[in-house]
């Protein structure tokens, strides 16, 4: 018997073959004729990746991204890897502490960063051995720019002004 008195194409025979099913003689397919499906017909403009093209051609944005823009200086915040890597030493860290500290905060490292961020909890992280008597008490750290919204009041910081 060959794969043409089958009725099987030969590409599906050898897919069928990879796959453990050579000798199925049905593809086995599942009809959705009768099904008004879910997709609405409408976006089918939008969605078409031909019209999203012409639009970027056409307007220099993607569509889709009509959100509000939000300009501010990142040029300290630290790389992937670098926010990464302090994440593996914090856990490590909370790693080193004996099993009954861990557990006062549910073996949960952001549990004790909260812990100790609050000043009220000084004492009693001074007790624990967690920070030294003479550490000094941290402030609250602040933004160094402000951030902002572009807009009519707000204009970016890459627009520049007709001022003379």
């Amino acid at each position: 018997m060959t794969i043409k008195n089958l009725g099987i194409r030969t590409d599906d025979y050898l897919q069928r073959k990879w796959l453990g099913q050579a000798d199925a003689k049905t593809r086995g397919d599942i009809d959705f004729s009768g099904d008004p499906g879910k997709t609405d017909p409408s976006h089918a403009k939008d969605a078409d990746i031909n019209n999203i093209i012409a639009t970027y051609v056409r307007t220099g944005v993607l569509p889709g991204n009509e959100g509000p823009q939000i300009f501010a200086d990142v040029s300290d915040v630290p790389s992937y890897q670098d926010a990464l890597q302090t994440v593996i030493n914090a856990e490590n860290a909370f790693m080193t502490l004996d099993a009954k500290t861990r557990k006062k905060f549910d073996n949960d490292p952001e549990e004790m960063l909260r812990f100790l961020s609050n000043p009220a909890n000084r004492e009693e992280a001074t007790t624990l051995g967690m920070i030294s008597k003479s550490a000094p008490t941290p402030s609250p750290a602040s933004p160094k720019a402000p951030v902002g919204r572009a807009g009519p009041s707000n204009p970016s910081p890459d627009t520049k002004s007709d001022e003379k």
